[in-house]
């Protein structure tokens, strides 16, 4: 990977990172480290059709835990975020008004997805 590809992709995990945290995920979390992987890589290939088993699967090998480890990581961390900050932060990040259901793996990622794909 080149020195610039490098500086890019450095900065699109800052932005994601930042992007995470204003809706109220805790950056002490294990989970996070999993949103992070999981948007990036959904990001790096971003397909109309993404396959989170297949990502979780891709994730769990590479820090040596189950998929199923993952994914309920990831849920955990969503469903322990500071929801005052997620419902403040929630219309200027998302652009419409808070919605529970966003905060299910799935559909966070669609979403953090789109907002990050209109943004670059």
């Amino acid at each position: 990977m080149d020195k610039k590809n490098l500086t890019t992709q450095k900065i699109n995990n800052i932005k994601v990172f930042n992007l995470i945290k204003r809706l109220g995920i805790k950056t002490s979390t294990i989970g996070m480290k999993y949103i992070l992987s999981v948007i990036l890589i959904g990001y790096n290939s971003y397909d109309d059709i993404m396959n989170y088993e297949e990502i979780y699967k891709k994730i769990g090998k590479k820090y040596n835990v189950s998929p199923s480890t993952v994914r309920n990581a990831i849920q955990h961390s969503l469903d322990h975020r500071n929801y005052n900050l997620a419902e403040k932060n929630f219309e200027s990040v998302f652009g419409y008004e808070y919605n529970e259901y966003t905060f299910i793996n799935k559909e966070f990622f669609e979403e953090i997805l789109r907002i990050i794909s209109i943004e670059s």
